[in-house]
């Protein structure tokens, strides 16, 4: 898989926000395959599919939370091929044509919870901005989730639904945790 950089990327999008940045908080349930709840007790109905970003440990030991404010930057090139309001807020999906798995499935990127700056069918490249963290959508706290996944190439985009995204034969879920490995 092409490298990327997110947490170059997401620190150079937010310089006055991020220039304390040290590492990168996770609690439980925030990565990928958890089944806890990491906003209140309990179990997810299904494994999680991605990584949850909600703060980060600044260089002097405090704690920052993500915000409004916040930028997310675009893992790769790519292009905007859904973008849905369902119960994560608004959800945007990204399409990497360019990047294909042995087994000839695309590679896409899906990020919850943000209010995105595209519009369907936009071209974005990688570091570009794509929307700003939500903090209204859920009673939750502010936060940015990623998921990736390879999906065959003839899969239509607008079938793509969180709720499908374990059981999909056509859909196949990639831990997201070595976008962050230079940050922890």
């Amino acid at each position: 898989m092409k490298k990327t950089d997110f947490c170059r990327d997401i620190i150079e999008l937010n310089k006055k926000f991020m220039t304390d940045f040290k590492r990168w908080i996770f609690k439980e349930g925030m990565l990928f395959n958890s089944y806890e709840k990491w906003w209140d007790k309990g179990k997810r109905i299904s494994a999680h599919e991605g990584i949850d970003f909600w703060g980060f440990e600044t260089l002097s030991g405090g704690v920052k939370r993500l915000n409004a404010k916040v930028k997310a930057p675009a893992l790769f090139d790519g292009e905007v091929v859904k973008i849905k309001k369902d119960f994560l807020g608004k959800s945007i999906y990204i399409r990497h044509s360019d990047i294909i798995s042995e087994a000839e499935e695309c590679l896409y990127t899906f990020y919850g919870h943000l209010k995105p700056f595209h519009l369907l069918g936009q071209r974005v490249k990688k570091r570009d901005a794509i929307g700003f963290v939500s903090d209204k959508s859920l009673k939750i706290p502010a936060h940015m989730h990623i998921s990736l996944a390879w999906i065959a190439k003839n899969f239509d985009s607008d079938n793509i639904a969180w709720n499908d995204l374990w059981n999909n034969r056509f859909i196949r879920l990639v831990d997201p945790i070595f976008i962050v490995k230079k940050c922890l």
